[in-house]
């Protein structure tokens, strides 16, 4: 297993529809060694309360991870990898017409991913950050992106927490607030803000 580290300024997008086929990696993911590099970002911290989270973007949003991602290509030699990853929406809690409805897929864009080579698969991963899963189910707080016609996530991976197994969970596992709570409780509480 070979470990780079590499200093990436954060930068997650998401659309609704993908410009490019989604192509599903999981299949092919452990068929080959894999080399593990790993990137260090500074993400922004969400603000303490959980009213005060929802006040602050655009959308909150619970959806589920199909499994399926599209690994974006640096535009230069060290340049950032991104991968698009494509959720389906379960709930929208507070909405925003760039998310879409109930049902639609999201392709979400973050930091990280996999490379198929010849040889080997590379796969980048970002410190601290526990790998999206195939069926988990996640809230993700977002924001319509300045210039673009898009929502980004709005502290990067401090902006998804998975409530698949009734509690929540911080993809970022530096992110200890919240962690452990009940998802019910979680979920109700993003509801009541949204709605004031």
């Amino acid at each position: 297993m070979k470990s780079s580290i590499a200093r990436a300024t954060l930068l997650a997008t998401a659309v609704i529809v993908s410009p490019v086929p989604v192509v599903d990696r999981s299949a092919h993911a452990e068929q080959k060694p894999v080399q593990e590099r790993e990137t260090i970002i500074e993400a922004m911290v969400p603000p303490e309360s959980l009213s005060e989270m929802v006040r602050v973007v655009d959308a909150v949003i619970l959806a589920t991870f199909t499994g399926k991602g599209q690994f974006i290509e640096p535009s230069t030699p060290y340049g950032i990898e991104f991968t698009n990853y494509v959720f389906v929406v379960d709930e929208i809690m507070k909405p925003d017409a760039l998310v879409g409805v109930v049902g639609d897929e999201l392709t979400v864009r973050m930091i990280g991913g996999e490379k198929e080579f010849a040889t080997h698969i590379r796969r980048t991963r970002v410190a601290g950050v526990d790998p999206l899963l195939q069926g988990r189910k996640y809230v993700m707080f977002l924001r319509r992106h300045p210039t673009k016609n898009s929502v980004d996530l709005a502290w990067g991976p401090n902006s998804v927490y998975d409530v698949t197994q009734g509690t929540v969970r911080p993809i970022e596992r530096e992110l200890k607030r919240r962690d452990g709570a009940p998802a019910a409780a979680f979920i109700e509480a993003l509801r009541v803000a949204a709605a004031q």
